[in-house]
């Protein structure tokens, strides 16, 4: 190394340990000056304050601009200089994730009262803007249990009006083919379910016809029964029809039916 010899008296050991450091630390290699300035490049922890600094300032300002515009230059001063209002921000922030429009907040919060007695203008309106979000919040949250709560009454009759005009047409039970119809074997059952009995009992008439079974003649009753009911539901008019299957609750009623009852309720 030019300039250090190791027999030269004046240079002791650490003379040399720290020549050779300084010589190293001011002749770093190209590659790892790379690195150093992609490490620091790369380090977004330094920058996160001056973001969220940057961020900070530039909502106060947005707020105290919409402030000037909604209740004047001087209150709005007020409330800038005051010590509540980075709470007041905050506030509009929450108002705005909660759904709301800050700006519709800050008009329904101003005209409760004067600010002239207030020690800290910002703290005053902070918390009547927040009383404005829990307030709609809660409005939302009883509308969301409430789908049709939002409409007028004149909007909601004129609804019914509409869905009850749509209705399908009730059967006149005057008009029906067999009035008495439940009173016949089987005529409550099911459609599905008489099939299904229906089939299993014509099995079991067909395994015992040749075996002397006390119940047979009971059995052909049965199934003759329901031989008739099943020729009688293929042979009935739409009305007959319609009347019988929502009795036996093989066919809902119409989803008109509920709407209408949910207009009316409301």
């Amino acid at each position: 190394m030019p300039g250090l010899c190791l027999n030269d008296s004046e240079n002791n050991r650490d003379a040399v340990l720290e020549a050779i450091t300084n010589n190293y630390d001011k002749n770093l290699s190209a590659h790892e000056e790379v690195e150093r300035q992609r490490a620091e490049t790369r380090d977004v922890a330094p920058r996160v304050s001056i973001y969220n600094n940057l961020a900070e300032n530039s909502m106060k300002q947005s707020y105290a601009t919409m402030l000037r515009q909604e209740v004047g230059d001087t209150l709005a001063e007020k409330m800038i200089n005051a010590g509540a209002y980075g709470a007041l921000c905050y506030e509009l922030d929450e108002v705005y994730r909660a759904g709301f429009d800050p700006r519709d907040a800050v008009r329904q919060a101003f005209p409760t009262r004067g600010f002239e007695d207030a020690h800290d203008a910002a703290a005053v309106m902070q918390w009547r803007v927040k009383q404005v979000r829990e307030h709609n919040e809660a409005l939302l949250e009883e509308r969301m249990a409430r789908p049709l709560g939002g409409y007028s009454d004149g909007t909601l009759a004129k609804m019914i009006a509409r869905a009850e005009a749509n209705l399908p047409k009730k059967p006149d039970s005057a008009n029906l083919e067999d009035a008495n119809w439940a009173d016949r074997p089987y005529a409550l059952v099911k459609t599905e379910e008489l099939l299904e009995i229906r089939m299993k009992t014509f099995a079991l008439l067909r395994s015992r016809e040749d075996a002397k079974d006390p119940y047979i003649d009971d059995l052909r009753q049965n199934a003759y029964a329901m031989d008739n009911e099943w020729v009688r539901r293929a042979q009935m008019g739409p009305e007959q029809k319609a009347v019988e299957q929502f009795v036996r609750g093989e066919k809902h009623r119409d989803h008109l039916f509920t709407i209408v009852k949910a207009l009316k309720s409301e």
